[in-house]
């Protein structure tokens, strides 16, 4: 029995306490006279019992209400809006608000609806107010959730989880005006979704991935006069132009808030222009341009016929040469920037940031750059051809081979120590000539007595060796250099260098090792001006003839022979 009573008691202090707290709780909304009922903000558990029937707006946002009961509003019969935003709502038992036939204002935003229900709606025929943004459901149910709202005005749904957007979805909104969707993961859209909101006039737009705003925008861009994007990211935007008519759009204003623009993706939106009404007013605000911000600013202005003003100072500025060019041809620009020119300054280039965009000149050499490197490399190749061309008239790649074995043979000794002279004369000749001097001058020279001993390159260089160290070798162990002379020899490329490295000796040891011997006559005119060490040769030194008289054959062996021992 004591036990009983002990319960009893509890039970008793129990529902002392429950009917003291919502007491509590009921008093802590206040009402005034004209039936405006306050409680946000006052960390209330559920919605205060004992609302008088007179109340017309309730206002319990931002509490910790987690359920709504049938009971709870059944006396606020003449409530016009309702507010229960911000709170932590999972669920709404599905008459609650059967006696709401004046509601004209209801706010569910950011709770926990997970699901949501047509019967809550079902007795609100008077709704011109719905908010469901921010409730982690992923569709609007599986029948047509608003179809008996035939008085909605403005609806808001959608949140980060929600990702389809079906057919029937907004079946019966025969007279919303303005529709505010959070699609920021939007996976599907069904084509004509939106076709039956034919009055909306003004939609916004969360959406973070634009690849379903061409279809959007062919159900609903006839109707509307305001267009707001939301967190998108427009870098794959490609609007087309096909099924939308462009007589029926009154588009007044673009109002574009933390939006990620690309270049590609700006002169899409540019397409948007002509679906526009002539007053149109268009907003950035907190969007990033991703890009060079390099696009054709005339020809995006053009589509403004009737701009009147414009206010576009405080972004970064890349003063390129076009811009500036563009700049400096507008000459009404002052009359249409309303904050031209002391908002508009140069972000690159580097040397130029932070001046004011009309002060601003860039060098040619910044301007005209592809210019002056196609000029640059135009003049490099005509002073290449033209080397080609003179080298190949005067011989130069002959007189670069030249060089290159004069140097070579620079870094050897100028003149061998007389122990190491082989020869008592190197003969430079053609191979064309080769008969009279192996018949004749061999016979001569090495069989007389006392012999001597002469260096033939057919003879005497050595196998495998690069001929031209042969022709430096034989020339350096030679006492001297017999050149046989004749139309021949100035056609031969290796008597040439043959030639060019006794002149080398010559001049470096200032002695007389050249003898020239004149094997036929030879025109001067008709010796190629690379022979030029050889025409001066000719003038300077005395040279033999070979005689063609056989008496006077004998005096010339005698003063060769002469010449070679001297």
């Amino acid at each position: 029995m004591p036990r009983v009573l002990w319960t009893v008691w509890v039970l008793g202090a129990a529902i002392s306490l429950l009917e003291k707290g919502a007491l509590d709780q009921a008093s802590s909304v206040n009402c005034d006279s004209t039936g405006v009922c306050d409680g946000h903000s006052k960390s209330l558990n559920f919605i205060p019992s004992g609302l008088p029937a007179t109340v017309k707006s309730l206002d319990l946002s931002n509490n910790k209400i987690t359920y709504v009961s049938s009971s709870d509003l059944r006396a606020c019969v003449n409530l016009q809006a309702l507010r229960l935003g911000s709170n932590r709502i999972n669920a709404i038992q599905e008459d609650s608000f059967l006696s709401l036939g004046s509601l004209e204002h209801l706010d569910l935003s950011y709770n926990h609806l997970n699901n949501l229900s047509s019967s809550w709606f079902r007795p609100l025929s008077s709704l011109k107010f719905l908010n469901l943004l921010g409730n982690p459901y992923k569709t609007l149910g599986k029948t047509s959730l608003f179809s008996h709202l035939t008085n909605l005005r403005i609806l808001k749904v959608g949140n980060n989880y929600f990702t389809e957007i079906r057919e029937k979805d907004f079946a019966g909104l025969t007279f919303l005006q303005e529709l505010e969707i959070d699609a920021s993961n939007l996976q599907r859209y069904e084509p004509k979704s939106l076709k039956s909101i034919q009055n909306v006039s003004c939609l916004i737009l969360h959406i973070k991935q634009p690849v379903f705003l061409q279809k959007i925008f062919v159900d609903i861009l006839s109707s509307l006069e305001y267009l707001e994007l939301i967190d998108t990211h427009l870098n794959t935007f490609h609007f087309s132009e096909v099924s939308i008519n462009k007589t029926n759009t009154l588009i007044k204003k673009f109002t574009f808030r933390n939006v990620e623009i690309t270049d590609e993706g700006f002169n899409e939106l540019v397409k948007l222009l002509p679906y526009a009404s002539e007053a149109l007013d268009v907003e950035f605000e907190d969007c990033t341009l991703n890009g060079i911000g390099d696009f054709d600013i005339s020809e995006q202005l053009d589509s403004f016929k009737k701009l009147k003003t414009l206010e576009a100072g405080g972004n970064n500025f890349i003063c390129s040469c076009e811009f500036l060019r563009f700049t400096q041809e507008q000459q009404a620009l002052a009359q249409i920037l309303i904050d031209w020119p002391g908002n508009y300054l140069c972000d690159s280039p580097s040397h130029v940031r932070g001046h004011r965009v009309q002060d601003t000149h860039l060098s040619i050499s910044e301007c005209h750059r592809t210019a002056l490197v196609s000029a640059l490399c135009c003049a490099l190749f005509l002073f290449i051809l033209l080397t080609v061309v003179l080298c190949h008239h005067f011989h130069g790649l002959w007189y670069m081979k030249m060089m290159w074995a004069w140097l070579q043979a620079k870094r050897k000794p100028k003149k061998a120590p007389h122990r190491d002279i082989c020869y008592d004369a190197f003969v430079s000749y053609s191979e064309r000539d080769s008969h009279w001097v192996e018949n004749l001058m061999v016979q001569e020279l090495e069989h007389f007595d006392p012999p001597f001993k002469l260096c033939l390159h057919k003879r005497d260089f050595v196998p495998g060796k690069w001929i031209i160290d042969n022709i430096i070798d034989s020339i350096e162990k030679s006492h001297k250099t017999v050149f046989v002379l004749s139309e021949n020899f100035v056609k031969s490329e290796w008597c040439k260098y043959e030639l060019d490295f006794s002149h080398f000796r010559l001049f470096d040891e200032n002695n007389d090792a050249a003898i020239l011997i004149l094997l036929e006559p030879i025109e001067k005119k008709t010796i190629p001006q690379r022979f030029c060490k050889l025409r001066k040769m000719m003038n300077t030194k005395t040279y033999l003839e070979w005689p063609t008289d056989e008496a006077q054959q004998e005096g010339f062996w005698l003063n060769l022979r002469t010449a070679i021992k001297s």
